[in-house]
Order: C-alpha cells, then structure tokens, then sequence
C-alpha cells in the first residue's frame, strides 16, 4: 500500500477582514464633536486658514444657527460628549423635527444621530443613513460634509456592500475635486473582496504612489491582489521592497514566502522564514505552522517536526487536535510511518470523529503493523460518520487480509462497498478475496 501524501496547504488566505478600517478609524472619523471649521462658524468667526478642498466646486456653506436651537444643538453637543446618548438622541430629535430648524442645525444633528447610531447601536446601515441625510442639507462646512462622504464609504467597506463602498469613494473623489490614498484603499479592498483582483491592484497600487506615508498593511493587500492575478513578479517586488526598508515585517515576510511558493521559488521561501525563525522574528502559533508546512514542502520534514516539537516544549503551540495533526502530516510527508501514526493516535485523543484514527491506521499499515492499524480502523469506525469512513472500511479490509482473516475482510469491503466513493475499489477488492 502507497503511503497517504497529504497536500499541505501553504498558501494562507489573507485577512483582508482584519485590514477592513485601515483606511482610517471609523469611530473617530464618526464623532461628530463638531470639527474646528463648525465650531468657528458657530461663533460667528472666519478662519484663515486655506481652504482644505481647493479643487471642488462646492463653496463653503454660510454655517448658521439660531440663539435658541443654536444653544440646543451645544446641549446635545456636550451630552454626546458625557456619551449620554438617550440625552443627546433626544435633543437631536427634537432638532430635526422642528419646522423652524435652519440647515445648519438640521445637518449637525443628523451628523450626531449618525454618531449615535454607531458610537451606542453599532449600526452601520443606521449611522450611513443620518450620514446621507445631513448630507442632503448641503449646510456643513466642506470638512464635515466631505469627511461624512468618506465615512459612508468605509461603513458600506465594513458592512460588506463593496458596490457601495467603491460609488461612495467615487463621489468623494469626483466632488472634492482631488485623489486621497485612504479611499483609493477603500477601493481596493472592496475590489478585493470581489475578486476583481486587477482592479484592486491598480487602485492599491495608486494609494501608495500618491501617499505621503503608505501603510504597510496597504502592500498586504496590494501583494495579496497580484498574487491572486498570478502577477507574481509584482507581488514579489512589493514584498521585498517593503523588507529592504523592514526587515522585521513578520506580515510581509510569511506573505512573501507564500508568493515564492506559489512562483515555484520553493527554496527563496525557505530561506526567508527560516532565517525570520532562527533571528527569532517567528513566535506565534501561526508563523510556526507556516514554517513547519513549508519545510515539509521542502521535503524536509524533520525539521518542520523539530519545529512543531519546539513550539510545543515552549508552549506557543498547544496540545490539541489542530497541533498533532499538523505533526502527522508533517512526518507523512517523510514516509516516517510509525512517527505519523504516533502524531495521529496523539490528535485522535482530542477529534469528535474517527478521521484521525482512520490516518493513525493508515500510517500503521504504510509500517506493516496489519494488528495495530485493525485495533485503530475499529476504533475509527466506533466515532462514525467522518469523511474517509469508507477508506476506513478499505483498511480495515486489508489488516484482515494480513491477519489471514478473509470472513473479516469481506465483512469490511461489503461496508467499505456501500459508500459510493469506495464502491468500485471495495468491489475489485471482494472479487480477489473471495478467490482466495
């Protein structure tokens, strides 16, 4: 019997989840503890700095407030600040609903209740909504009404509407009259999670140009899109573009390991997180997986070993299911039977199912110990259902067969035959047993 080689996956999925707000932070760009421009214009006073969208063709809005809703909207103000937001929710209630509010009024507070919605409610789709609405009085000042523009893009990004999120950052861009770098990230994300991965490129790809200061995390994504393209070479000059002025970038340096991989550059990959592990960059759970599956890939499977056995002697990996399977793959792709089939036996002690006795067994008949793999295959097929189940049976089948027990070999071909992945095998396996 050929030994079960199992596929290790190397490439990890990028999580662009976690990189959803990079592009600024929401709840700060939410507040609406009204802006400097605001603020002035609500005392009356002019300010002299130069105008923050030179370019748009929306002038600066006369920013007025009446005596006495002026003095209710600084209520609600203060009480959004105290985040005493029943308070504050019901002063800007009452502000929106009163005829006589002026726009100026009217906008602030639904640029607060939008600040309520997500500060208290966390919800987005809410906060989007009073956003859009003190939009629609066109009475903010160009840095509220713009930075409202941005923060619905970004929600709609979190929320998952990527069509949203990319026509939101259209607008900003096409009204303000100039290109920002955060919302061009906004783009490509959204780009990204539809897997329009030449689009998130090219937009990614200009954020960093235009940027004064690119965010690392925006190459992730960048190397993440060219990678999905199949651009290689791309992702690859990113990557080490970022590690020539970063060395310590564990981000960059697991990603770019994983182009190499996928680019057939096997042995770049190796020396990239080998050398990140023995200078002591790789400490976490996930960097010592990621090695110790790139070293089996390399067809060194002793020291992804050593790295599993050390993780666990340091207590960065844990004994679980997750750890002992990750090691019975890794000597199985040394054909070191009997240390895969002790890898297995240690994980099944924590699976709900029998697939890792099922491999425990396996690897003990790969080591021709026909009694040890029946007892394991049994105890498999005690945990049912699992996915290799009639795999199971097919050990089971040829342990008897090497225990000269035929009853009990066409016993377990009859089961292995009854599953429609391993009819045909269980099939041709009966026909040369009941010959014997």
């Amino acid at each position: 019997m050929t030994s079960m080689k199992l596929r290790l996956s190397l490439i990890a999925a990028l999580a662009v989840t976690s990189l959803t707000m990079i592009a600024g932070d929401v709840a700060a760009a939410q507040s609406s503890r009204q802006t400097a421009a605001q603020e002035r214009a609500a005392r009356g006073k002019k300010g002299k700095e130069a105008p923050a969208f030179p370019n748009s063709t929306r002038a600066e809005p006369e920013f007025k407030m009446s005596a006495k809703l002026g003095k209710r909207v600084q209520q609600g103000l203060d009480a959004l600040d105290a985040e005493d937001y029943d308070k504050a929710e019901t002063i800007f209630n009452e502000i929106v609903n009163n005829p006589k509010a002026l726009p100026s009024e009217r906008g602030t507070a639904y640029q607060a209740l939008g600040s309520i919605a997500y500060e208290r409610d966390e919800d987005s789709l809410k906060a989007i909504e009073y956003n859009s609405k003190a939009l629609e009085t066109n009475a903010l000042p160009n840095t509220s009404h713009f930075g409202l523009m941005m923060l619905n893009a970004q929600l709609y990004l979190q929320e998952d509407q990527f069509d949203n999120a990319i026509s939101w950052s259209d607008r900003w861009i096409r009204e303000a009259g100039q290109e920002k770098d955060t919302l061009l990230i906004v783009k490509g994300q959204a780009y990204y999670q539809q897997e329009k991965y030449e689009d998130a490129a090219k937009a990614i790809k200009h954020a960093i140009e235009i940027s004064t200061k690119p965010n690392d995390n925006w190459y992730a994504v960048l190397m993440a899109s060219y990678t999905e393209s199949e651009n290689y070479a791309e992702a690859i000059r990113y990557g080490e573009e970022v590690l020539a002025r970063d060395p310590s970038n564990k981000t960059i340096i697991r990603q770019l390991s994983n182009v190499y991989v996928e680019s057939d550059q096997e042995p770049k990959a190796m020396a990239l997180m080998d050398r990140a592990y023995t200078s002591g960059l790789l400490s976490s759970e996930p960097e010592l997986r990621q090695l110790a599956q790139l070293y089996a890939y390399a067809e060194k499977p002793e020291q992804g070993a050593k790295v599993i056995q050390e993780g666990l002697a340091k207590g960065i990996l844990k004994e679980n299911l997750a750890t002992y399977s990750l090691l019975g793959e890794v000597y199985s792709q040394g054909e070191d039977h009997l240390k895969t089939a002790e890898a297995y036996g240690k994980a099944a002690q924590y699976a709900k199912d029998g697939d890792m006795k099922f491999r425990q067994a396996y690897a003990l008949m790969d080591a021709e110990k026909a009694t040890e793999a029946r007892t394991a295959a049994l105890e498999a097929l005690k945990m049912t259902p699992f996915k290799h189940e009639g795999e199971c049976w097919i050990i089971l089948g040829n342990a008897e067969i090497e225990l000269n027990n035929k009853a009990g070999a066409v016993a377990a071909f009859e089961k292995a035959a009854k599953f429609p992945a391993t009819q045909k095998t269980a099939e041709s396996w009966l026909k040369n047993v009941r010959r014997m």
